[in-house]
């Protein structure tokens, strides 16, 4: 599906995690470089990911040997993608909560590439959780531009204190005031609170938040400032990934940290020496694949921001 929206999840876009286990229980799918967001009924999952690119033996003996572009189009290369899935669970929520879609697309999308066509799938900019908790809506956003998001909405008279939410999966839970970090076998994901605020009679006020333990691998959230009454709350964590990805070819790569370098634009520069005659430059540079065997030869790579070379 297109990324950056929340898409109704069919059996199109079912995905399993670590242990080749599926969520048989997803309702939306957001897709993003690195890492995709599964909404369920009971909570949300992230599920990151990492590709790995090899050549296979005889690409590898022909690698050696190129001399035209014909001969690049000839190399047979397979892609391993890696996944960690992280499930949150809603601990003690309303698992029957009401779902409201908006922002929908006036674009929609025909598969017919299964057995069951699957016919008229739009796609959505804010998806709500309503009553999650008694008087808590959660509402998930994305598009436009935006990276993915969500947002707790407490009503007048409800308790924060009723937010818990239940981490499995990740390989290590850290959670300290102002942030929350899941370990996975690829990277790490970082949760942060940059803006909480409540509403009264039309006006926003700030609000500083902080993270809570509250039992094992389980955490909620708290109000460093009193909140008034018969007010509005909203608390808006954003999760983002530590990147990570796989670089180097089939032989040995001599990069050290003193290379590395970032721009004005928080691309990631660094350079080095390489031994592998593949897997080293993408295509369309100066020399994508060289064939001298033995010998080594210089590069300088540049990774954006999200990780993509």
């Amino acid at each position: 599906p297109p990324r950056s929206t929340l898409f109704p999840y069919t059996t199109l876009f079912r995905s399993t995690d670590q242990n080749y286990k599926p969520n048989p229980d997803v309702l939306f799918l957001f897709n993003s470089n690195g890492m995709n967001v599964q909404l369920r009924r009971g909570g949300f999952s992230y599920d990151v990911y990492a590709n790995e690119e090899k050549e296979d033996k005889d690409s590898l003996n022909l690698s050696r040997e190129l001399k035209t572009l014909e001969d690049l189009k000839r190399i047979n290369k397979t892609t391993t993608r890696y996944y960690h899935r992280v499930d949150i669970d809603l601990a003690g929520a309303n698992i029957n909560h009401g779902v409201v879609t908006e922002e929908r697309s006036e674009a929609y999308f025909n598969y017919y590439n299964i057995e069951k066509p699957v016919l008229n799938v739009h796609k959505y900019n804010r998806v709500t959780y309503t009553d999650i908790y008694p008087g808590i809506d959660l509402v998930f956003t994305a598009g436009n531009g935006k990276p993915f998001e969500y947002t707790f909405v407490v009503k007048s008279g409800a308790s924060i204190a009723d937010i818990r939410l239940h981490v499995s999966g990740a390989n290590n839970l850290k959670v300290n005031d102002d942030i929350v970090s899941y370990a996975t076998t690829l990277s790490t994901i970082n949760e942060t609170i940059p803006r909480c605020w409540y509403v009264d009679n039309g006006k926003e006020y700030p609000l500083d938040f902080m993270f809570k333990q509250d039992g094992h691998n389980t955490f909620g959230f708290e109000s460093k400032d009193r909140i008034p009454k018969n007010v509005l709350v909203y608390i808006d964590p954003f999760p983002s990934r530590v990147w990570s990805t796989f670089y180097g070819g089939e032989s040995y790569e001599d990069i050290g940290s003193y290379s590395l370098h970032f721009d004005s634009k928080e691309n990631l520069i660094f350079g080095g020496g390489t031994y592998s005659t593949n897997n080293i430059a993408t295509t369309g540079t100066y020399l994508s694949n060289f064939s001298f065997q033995y010998a080594s030869s210089g590069c300088i790579t540049k990774f954006s921001k999200d990780g993509q070379q």
